[in-house]
Protein backbone atom coordinates (compact mmCIF):
# COMPACT_ATOMS: atom_id res chain seq x y z
CA UNK A 1 0.00 0.00 0.00
CA UNK A 2 1.58 3.08 -1.59
CA UNK A 3 0.82 6.30 1.44
CA UNK A 4 1.23 9.92 0.49
CA UNK A 5 4.53 11.90 0.84
CA UNK A 6 4.10 13.95 4.39
CA UNK A 7 5.90 16.93 3.49
CA UNK A 8 3.67 18.46 0.75
CA UNK A 9 1.96 21.36 2.42
CA UNK A 10 3.73 23.10 5.16
CA UNK A 11 2.34 23.80 8.37
CA UNK A 12 1.12 27.80 8.86
CA UNK A 13 2.67 29.51 11.29
CA UNK A 14 1.24 32.91 13.08
CA UNK A 15 1.83 35.03 15.65
CA UNK A 16 -0.26 35.62 18.73
CA UNK A 17 -1.00 38.75 21.07
CA UNK A 18 -0.39 37.88 24.40
CA UNK A 19 -3.55 38.80 26.73
CA UNK A 20 -3.54 38.86 30.61
CA UNK A 21 -0.45 36.73 30.54
CA UNK A 22 -1.98 34.43 28.56
CA UNK A 23 -2.91 34.33 24.48
CA UNK A 24 -5.80 35.60 22.54
CA UNK A 25 -7.88 32.84 20.74
CA UNK A 26 -5.94 29.82 22.16
CA UNK A 27 -6.46 26.98 19.62
CA UNK A 28 -6.56 23.63 20.93
CA UNK A 29 -6.24 20.46 18.72
CA UNK A 30 -7.59 17.35 20.57
CA UNK A 31 -6.33 13.92 19.34
CA UNK A 32 -7.61 10.92 21.22
CA UNK A 33 -8.96 7.22 20.49
CA UNK A 34 -12.69 8.21 21.03
CA UNK A 35 -14.43 11.22 20.81
CA UNK A 36 -15.16 13.90 24.07
CA UNK A 37 -18.85 13.70 22.47
CA UNK A 38 -18.69 10.27 23.17
CA UNK A 39 -21.70 8.78 25.32
CA UNK A 40 -19.49 7.55 28.35
CA UNK A 41 -17.84 8.97 31.31
CA UNK A 42 -14.61 9.69 29.97
CA UNK A 43 -16.46 11.92 27.10
CA UNK A 44 -19.12 13.29 30.10
CA UNK A 45 -15.79 14.55 32.46
CA UNK A 46 -14.07 16.17 29.26
CA UNK A 47 -17.21 17.72 28.30
CA UNK A 48 -18.44 19.14 31.87
CA UNK A 49 -14.57 20.96 31.11
CA UNK A 50 -14.43 21.96 27.48
CA UNK A 51 -18.07 23.51 27.43
CA UNK A 52 -16.54 26.32 28.75
CA UNK A 53 -14.43 27.09 25.31
CA UNK A 54 -15.40 28.71 22.78
CA UNK A 55 -16.20 26.12 19.74
CA UNK A 56 -14.13 27.43 16.99
CA UNK A 57 -10.68 27.45 19.73
CA UNK A 58 -11.43 23.22 19.32
CA UNK A 59 -10.66 20.78 16.66
CA UNK A 60 -11.06 17.36 17.76
CA UNK A 61 -9.87 14.12 15.75
CA UNK A 62 -10.56 10.74 16.79
CA UNK A 63 -10.31 7.26 15.80
CA UNK A 64 -13.19 4.80 17.11
CA UNK A 65 -16.83 5.37 16.25
CA UNK A 66 -18.31 7.52 18.18
CA UNK A 67 -22.00 7.27 20.19
CA UNK A 68 -22.96 10.86 20.13
CA UNK A 69 -24.22 11.99 23.81
CA UNK A 70 -27.42 14.50 24.35
CA UNK A 71 -25.07 16.60 25.32
CA UNK A 72 -22.55 16.96 22.79
CA UNK A 73 -20.24 19.73 22.22
CA UNK A 74 -20.65 21.86 18.88
CA UNK A 75 -17.39 21.26 18.28
CA UNK A 76 -15.60 20.28 14.75
CA UNK A 77 -14.84 17.04 15.51
CA UNK A 78 -13.31 14.70 12.45
CA UNK A 79 -13.21 10.36 12.80
CA UNK A 80 -9.75 9.58 11.25
CA UNK A 81 -9.91 6.90 8.38
CA UNK A 82 -8.29 3.99 6.45
CA UNK A 83 -5.72 6.01 4.96
CA UNK A 84 -4.73 8.05 9.16
CA UNK A 85 -5.15 4.81 10.76
CA UNK A 86 -5.50 1.86 8.80
CA UNK A 87 -5.61 -1.72 11.40
CA UNK A 88 -8.17 0.08 13.79
CA UNK A 89 -10.33 1.22 10.69
CA UNK A 90 -10.62 -2.46 9.27
CA UNK A 91 -10.98 -3.07 13.30
CA UNK A 92 -13.87 -0.59 13.88
CA UNK A 93 -15.47 -2.71 11.02
CA UNK A 94 -15.74 -5.63 12.49
CA UNK A 95 -16.66 -4.29 16.05
CA UNK A 96 -19.26 -1.33 15.26
CA UNK A 97 -19.29 -0.37 19.03
CA UNK A 98 -15.40 0.53 18.58
CA UNK A 99 -12.21 -1.22 19.63
CA UNK A 100 -10.68 -1.34 22.72
CA UNK A 101 -7.10 -0.23 22.34
CA UNK A 102 -4.35 -2.03 24.73
CA UNK A 103 -3.11 0.31 27.11
CA UNK A 104 -7.02 0.42 28.84
CA UNK A 105 -7.10 -3.52 29.04
CA UNK A 106 -5.81 -4.95 32.19
CA UNK A 107 -3.21 -7.85 32.73
CA UNK A 108 -5.80 -10.70 31.38
CA UNK A 109 -4.43 -12.92 34.17
CA UNK A 110 -7.09 -16.00 35.12
CA UNK A 111 -8.90 -14.67 32.23
CA UNK A 112 -10.19 -17.26 29.55
CA UNK A 113 -8.47 -18.14 26.48
CA UNK A 114 -10.80 -16.15 24.04
CA UNK A 115 -10.40 -13.17 26.44
CA UNK A 116 -6.19 -13.57 26.13
CA UNK A 117 -6.50 -13.90 22.42
CA UNK A 118 -8.48 -10.92 22.14
CA UNK A 119 -6.21 -9.13 24.42
CA UNK A 120 -3.36 -10.16 22.01
CA UNK A 121 -5.46 -9.23 19.17
CA UNK A 122 -6.27 -5.25 20.14
CA UNK A 123 -2.70 -5.06 20.97
CA UNK A 124 -2.10 -5.66 17.46
CA UNK A 125 -3.58 -2.18 16.39
CA UNK A 126 -1.20 -0.71 18.48
CA UNK A 127 1.79 -1.51 16.51
CA UNK A 128 0.11 -0.04 13.10
CA UNK A 129 1.23 2.71 11.50
CA UNK A 130 -0.58 6.08 11.58
CA UNK A 131 -0.17 8.91 8.54
CA UNK A 132 -0.70 12.39 8.77
CA UNK A 133 -2.43 12.53 5.34
CA UNK A 134 -2.84 15.45 3.00
CA UNK A 135 -6.45 15.76 4.18
CA UNK A 136 -5.34 15.84 7.76
CA UNK A 137 -2.45 18.72 7.12
CA UNK A 138 -5.31 20.52 5.20
CA UNK A 139 -7.43 20.44 8.25
CA UNK A 140 -4.70 21.46 10.70
CA UNK A 141 -3.25 24.02 8.73
CA UNK A 142 -6.53 25.99 8.67
CA UNK A 143 -7.01 25.92 12.19
CA UNK A 144 -3.53 26.49 13.32
CA UNK A 145 -3.20 25.06 17.27
CA UNK A 146 -0.84 26.07 19.10
CA UNK A 147 -1.08 22.47 21.30
CA UNK A 148 -2.15 19.63 20.65
CA UNK A 149 -4.09 18.17 23.89
CA UNK A 150 -4.46 14.16 23.88
CA UNK A 151 -5.76 11.24 27.19
CA UNK A 152 -2.95 9.54 25.13
CA UNK A 153 -4.50 5.98 26.34
CA UNK A 154 -3.21 3.96 23.43
CA UNK A 155 -0.04 3.47 21.33
CA UNK A 156 -1.54 4.95 18.49
CA UNK A 157 -2.85 8.30 20.04
CA UNK A 158 0.39 8.99 21.40
CA UNK A 159 1.74 7.95 17.92
CA UNK A 160 -0.34 10.41 16.13
CA UNK A 161 -0.28 12.95 18.85
CA UNK A 162 4.00 12.91 18.66
CA UNK A 163 3.19 13.64 14.53
CA UNK A 164 0.97 16.37 14.89
CA UNK A 165 3.14 17.91 17.57
CA UNK A 166 5.72 17.47 14.87
CA UNK A 167 3.81 18.99 12.12
CA UNK A 168 2.57 22.02 13.91
CA UNK A 169 5.88 23.06 15.55
CA UNK A 170 3.96 22.63 19.31
CA UNK A 171 3.55 21.01 22.52
CA UNK A 172 2.07 18.37 23.75
CA UNK A 173 -0.75 18.71 26.64
CA UNK A 174 -1.06 15.66 28.39
CA UNK A 175 -3.85 14.36 30.75
CA UNK A 176 -3.75 11.15 32.36
CA UNK A 177 -7.59 10.16 34.36
CA UNK A 178 -6.01 6.48 34.96
CA UNK A 179 -2.89 5.12 36.66
CA UNK A 180 -2.27 3.45 33.33
CA UNK A 181 1.37 4.12 32.84
CA UNK A 182 2.17 2.08 35.69
CA UNK A 183 -0.95 -1.01 35.63
CA UNK A 184 0.39 -1.62 31.85
CA UNK A 185 3.69 -2.68 33.10
CA UNK A 186 1.33 -5.92 34.43
CA UNK A 187 1.65 -7.97 31.66
CA UNK A 188 5.22 -7.24 30.77
CA UNK A 189 6.12 -11.12 31.59
CA UNK A 190 3.89 -12.16 29.09
CA UNK A 191 3.91 -9.10 26.39
CA UNK A 192 7.34 -7.48 26.60
CA UNK A 193 7.61 -6.10 23.30
CA UNK A 194 3.93 -4.33 23.45
CA UNK A 195 5.13 -2.70 27.39
CA UNK A 196 8.33 -1.50 26.04
CA UNK A 197 6.70 -0.10 22.95
CA UNK A 198 4.09 1.97 25.62
CA UNK A 199 6.83 3.15 27.64
CA UNK A 200 8.50 4.59 24.41
CA UNK A 201 5.49 6.56 23.57
CA UNK A 202 5.15 7.85 26.41
CA UNK A 203 8.21 8.71 26.57
CA UNK A 204 8.39 10.35 23.21
CA UNK A 205 4.99 12.27 24.10
CA UNK A 206 6.66 13.34 27.47
CA UNK A 207 9.30 14.76 25.79
CA UNK A 208 7.11 16.90 23.85
CA UNK A 209 5.17 18.08 26.84
CA UNK A 210 6.40 21.23 28.63
CA UNK A 211 3.16 20.04 31.37
CA UNK A 212 0.39 17.95 31.83
CA UNK A 213 -3.23 17.13 33.47
CA UNK A 214 -4.17 14.41 36.06
CA UNK A 215 -7.38 13.30 38.05
CA UNK A 216 -6.45 14.02 41.06
CA UNK A 217 -3.60 15.78 43.06
CA UNK A 218 -2.33 12.51 44.47
CA UNK A 219 -1.24 11.75 40.85
CA UNK A 220 0.36 14.88 39.88
CA UNK A 221 2.51 14.83 42.61
CA UNK A 222 3.71 11.59 41.64
CA UNK A 223 3.68 12.03 38.09
CA UNK A 224 5.46 15.81 38.51
CA UNK A 225 8.37 13.35 40.65
CA UNK A 226 8.70 11.02 37.90
CA UNK A 227 8.66 12.94 34.76
CA UNK A 228 10.24 16.53 36.19
CA UNK A 229 7.19 18.68 34.48
CA UNK A 230 4.35 20.41 36.01
CA UNK A 231 1.41 18.67 35.97
CA UNK A 232 -1.91 20.46 36.94
CA UNK A 233 -4.45 18.46 39.39
CA UNK A 234 -8.63 19.06 37.04
CA UNK A 235 -10.66 17.55 39.70
CA UNK A 236 -13.86 15.90 37.72
CA UNK A 237 -16.23 19.11 37.14
CA UNK A 238 -19.79 19.24 38.27
CA UNK A 239 -22.71 21.85 37.83
CA UNK A 240 -23.33 22.04 41.68
CA UNK A 241 -26.55 23.47 41.72
CA UNK A 242 -27.65 21.22 38.87
CA UNK A 243 -27.44 17.81 41.23
CA UNK A 244 -28.52 19.03 44.72
CA UNK A 245 -30.67 16.81 46.30
CA UNK A 246 -30.80 17.68 49.91
CA UNK A 247 -31.90 14.93 52.94
CA UNK A 248 -34.43 12.38 52.82
CA UNK A 249 -37.06 11.73 55.56
CA UNK A 250 -35.95 9.21 57.84
CA UNK A 251 -38.61 6.69 56.72
CA UNK A 252 -37.08 6.45 53.00
CA UNK A 253 -34.54 3.71 52.75
CA UNK A 254 -33.23 3.56 49.71
CA UNK A 255 -29.54 2.66 48.60
CA UNK A 256 -28.71 4.17 45.20
CA UNK A 257 -26.12 2.51 43.18
CA UNK A 258 -25.29 4.35 39.57
CA UNK A 259 -22.46 2.96 37.65
CA UNK A 260 -20.35 0.41 35.63
CA UNK A 261 -19.98 -3.21 37.67
CA UNK A 262 -17.04 -3.66 35.09
CA UNK A 263 -13.06 -4.42 36.62
CA UNK A 264 -14.60 -6.68 39.21
CA UNK A 265 -16.62 -4.28 40.74
CA UNK A 266 -19.51 -6.06 41.16
CA UNK A 267 -17.71 -8.03 43.77
CA UNK A 268 -17.55 -5.27 45.81
CA UNK A 269 -21.08 -4.53 45.34
CA UNK A 270 -22.44 -8.09 46.53
CA UNK A 271 -20.39 -7.54 49.92
CA UNK A 272 -23.15 -4.57 50.20
CA UNK A 273 -26.05 -6.55 49.43
CA UNK A 274 -25.11 -9.68 51.72
CA UNK A 275 -24.68 -7.12 54.67
CA UNK A 276 -27.61 -5.05 53.59
CA UNK A 277 -29.92 -8.22 53.64
CA UNK A 278 -28.35 -9.42 56.90
CA UNK A 279 -29.28 -6.06 58.66
CA UNK A 280 -32.71 -6.24 56.97
CA UNK A 281 -33.05 -9.91 58.70
CA UNK A 282 -31.80 -8.81 62.33
CA UNK A 283 -34.17 -5.85 62.00
CA UNK A 284 -36.73 -6.55 65.46
CA UNK A 285 -40.30 -5.80 63.49
CA UNK A 286 -41.26 -8.46 60.69
CA UNK A 287 -43.33 -5.71 58.82
CA UNK A 288 -40.46 -3.58 58.45
CA UNK A 289 -39.09 -4.12 54.52
CA UNK A 290 -35.96 -2.56 55.74
CA UNK A 291 -33.13 -1.34 53.10
CA UNK A 292 -33.32 -1.62 49.00
CA UNK A 293 -30.37 -1.26 47.26
CA UNK A 294 -30.92 -0.05 43.78
CA UNK A 295 -28.36 -1.11 40.85
CA UNK A 296 -28.96 1.26 37.88
CA UNK A 297 -26.20 -0.09 35.57
CA UNK A 298 -25.54 -0.76 31.47
CA UNK A 299 -27.01 -3.92 29.63
CA UNK A 300 -24.23 -5.50 29.51
CA UNK A 301 -23.36 -5.22 33.56
CA UNK A 302 -26.69 -6.38 34.28
CA UNK A 303 -26.81 -9.22 31.80
CA UNK A 304 -23.68 -10.44 32.95
CA UNK A 305 -23.95 -10.18 36.38
CA UNK A 306 -27.79 -9.50 38.03
CA UNK A 307 -28.06 -13.69 37.92
CA UNK A 308 -25.10 -13.01 41.25
CA UNK A 309 -27.21 -11.17 43.08
CA UNK A 310 -30.57 -13.22 43.08
CA UNK A 311 -30.13 -14.32 46.25
CA UNK A 312 -30.81 -11.06 47.87
CA UNK A 313 -33.85 -9.86 48.12
CA UNK A 314 -33.03 -6.37 48.87
CA UNK A 315 -31.26 -5.65 45.75
CA UNK A 316 -33.14 -4.42 42.27
CA UNK A 317 -31.36 -3.92 39.16
CA UNK A 318 -32.91 -0.82 37.30
CA UNK A 319 -32.87 0.14 33.64
CA UNK A 320 -30.05 2.18 32.67
CA UNK A 321 -30.62 6.00 32.50
CA UNK A 322 -28.90 8.70 30.15
CA UNK A 323 -26.71 11.13 31.74
CA UNK A 324 -29.05 14.22 31.35
CA UNK A 325 -31.86 12.28 33.11
CA UNK A 326 -29.28 10.90 36.40
CA UNK A 327 -30.40 13.63 38.45
CA UNK A 328 -33.96 11.28 38.31
CA UNK A 329 -31.85 8.68 40.13
CA UNK A 330 -30.03 10.31 42.70
CA UNK A 331 -33.24 11.96 43.97
CA UNK A 332 -34.30 8.83 44.75
CA UNK A 333 -31.98 7.75 47.56
CA UNK A 334 -31.39 8.04 50.69
CA UNK A 335 -27.77 7.06 50.49
CA UNK A 336 -25.79 6.68 47.57
CA UNK A 337 -23.41 3.72 47.26
CA UNK A 338 -19.80 3.93 45.55
CA UNK A 339 -17.84 0.86 44.87
CA UNK A 340 -14.48 0.09 43.50
CA UNK A 341 -12.57 -2.63 42.86
CA UNK A 342 -10.43 -5.01 45.20
CA UNK A 343 -8.51 -7.25 42.53
CA UNK A 344 -5.06 -6.85 42.59
CA UNK A 345 -4.93 -6.92 39.02
CA UNK A 346 -6.39 -3.72 38.89
CA UNK A 347 -5.20 -1.68 42.10
CA UNK A 348 -2.35 -0.06 40.18
CA UNK A 349 -4.91 1.27 37.18
CA UNK A 350 -7.11 2.86 39.97
CA UNK A 351 -4.37 4.02 42.61
CA UNK A 352 -4.89 7.70 41.91
CA UNK A 353 -8.53 7.81 39.77
CA UNK A 354 -11.69 9.70 40.52
CA UNK A 355 -14.72 8.63 39.46
CA UNK A 356 -16.81 10.61 37.76
CA UNK A 357 -19.33 9.86 39.50
CA UNK A 358 -18.19 11.28 42.91
CA UNK A 359 -17.92 14.48 41.33
CA UNK A 360 -22.11 14.27 41.02
CA UNK A 361 -22.64 12.54 43.94
CA UNK A 362 -20.87 15.14 46.13
CA UNK A 363 -23.01 17.79 44.56
CA UNK A 364 -26.00 16.27 45.78
CA UNK A 365 -25.71 17.10 49.29
CA UNK A 366 -26.58 13.12 50.02
CA UNK A 367 -24.92 11.10 52.31
CA UNK A 368 -22.28 8.89 50.72
CA UNK A 369 -20.98 5.25 51.27
CA UNK A 370 -17.63 4.19 49.69
CA UNK A 371 -16.52 1.32 49.84
CA UNK A 372 -12.99 0.30 48.52
CA UNK A 373 -9.53 0.20 49.22
CA UNK A 374 -7.81 2.27 51.72
CA UNK A 375 -4.38 2.97 49.71
CA UNK A 376 -6.29 4.28 46.68
CA UNK A 377 -6.61 8.45 46.01
CA UNK A 378 -10.37 8.34 46.24
CA UNK A 379 -10.13 6.45 49.55
CA UNK A 380 -7.91 9.12 51.02
CA UNK A 381 -9.67 12.16 49.57
CA UNK A 382 -13.00 11.62 51.09
CA UNK A 383 -11.83 10.12 54.81
CA UNK A 384 -9.64 13.49 54.72
CA UNK A 385 -12.74 15.83 53.71
CA UNK A 386 -15.23 13.74 56.18
CA UNK A 387 -17.45 13.88 52.62
CA UNK A 388 -18.46 10.11 53.07
CA UNK A 389 -18.12 6.76 55.17
CA UNK A 390 -15.34 5.41 53.88
CA UNK A 391 -14.46 1.45 54.62
CA UNK A 392 -12.62 -0.92 53.27
CA UNK A 393 -13.34 -4.36 54.71
CA UNK A 394 -16.40 -6.15 55.18
CA UNK A 395 -16.77 -6.03 58.84
CA UNK A 396 -16.22 -2.22 59.52
CA UNK A 397 -19.14 -1.96 56.63
CA UNK A 398 -21.57 -3.81 58.48
CA UNK A 399 -20.96 -0.91 61.24
CA UNK A 400 -21.10 1.76 58.56
CA UNK A 401 -24.57 0.70 57.15
CA UNK A 402 -25.84 0.55 60.43
CA UNK A 403 -24.44 4.01 61.35
CA UNK A 404 -26.24 5.29 58.33
CA UNK A 405 -29.05 3.68 58.50
CA UNK A 406 -30.14 4.50 62.14
CA UNK A 407 -28.01 8.27 62.81
CA UNK A 408 -30.15 11.04 60.46
CA UNK A 409 -28.01 13.18 62.30
CA UNK A 410 -24.60 11.36 60.68
CA UNK A 411 -26.32 11.35 57.54
CA UNK A 412 -27.05 15.14 57.38
CA UNK A 413 -23.06 16.07 58.48
CA UNK A 414 -22.07 13.79 55.68
CA UNK A 415 -24.19 15.45 52.85
CA UNK A 416 -23.38 19.04 54.33
CA UNK A 417 -19.64 18.25 54.00
CA UNK A 418 -19.98 16.10 50.68
CA UNK A 419 -21.90 19.96 49.41
CA UNK A 420 -19.08 21.46 50.56
CA UNK A 421 -16.48 19.74 48.68
CA UNK A 422 -17.87 19.19 45.65
CA UNK A 423 -18.66 24.05 45.79
CA UNK A 424 -14.58 23.68 46.40
CA UNK A 425 -12.95 21.60 44.50
CA UNK A 426 -15.57 20.80 41.54
CA UNK A 427 -17.28 23.31 40.25
CA UNK A 428 -17.28 24.07 36.45
CA UNK A 429 -15.24 27.13 36.68
CA UNK A 430 -12.30 25.80 39.25
CA UNK A 431 -11.83 23.06 36.56
CA UNK A 432 -11.80 25.72 33.24
CA UNK A 433 -9.70 27.71 35.01
CA UNK A 434 -6.68 24.94 35.89
CA UNK A 435 -7.44 23.34 32.29
CA UNK A 436 -6.69 27.60 31.00
CA UNK A 437 -3.56 27.45 32.93
CA UNK A 438 -2.66 23.96 31.66
CA UNK A 439 -3.06 25.15 28.43
CA UNK A 440 -1.16 28.71 28.64
CA UNK A 441 1.63 26.77 30.19
CA UNK A 442 1.81 24.18 26.98
CA UNK A 443 1.78 27.38 24.31
CA UNK A 444 4.88 28.50 25.97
Amino acid sequence: MKMENQSVILPKCRKKKKRNGGYEKVKILIINTQSVNHSNATGVTLRSILRGKPSEEILELYMQPCVRAADALPIRSVQLGFWECPVRTLANRFNRAGTETSVSVENPGKSSFKKRMKSRLIMTIDFEKVFLTKKIRRLVNEFAPDCVYTLGNSIDAMKYACKLADYCGVHILPHFMDNWQESHRYGSEKYPTHCKTTQKWLKQMYEKAVCGLTISEKMATVYEERWHIRHFALMNAVDVGQYYCGQKKENERILVYAGGLHLNRYKSLLEIARCVDRLNRGMKSSSDEGYKLEIYTDSKSKALYEGQFAPFQCVSFREYVKHDQIRTVYERASILVHIETFDPEYRNFILYSLSTKISEYLATGLPILLYAPEEIFVSEYLKCNNAAAVVSDEETLSEALKKLMSDPSYRAELGSKAEKLAREKHDKAIALMVFDQAVDCACK
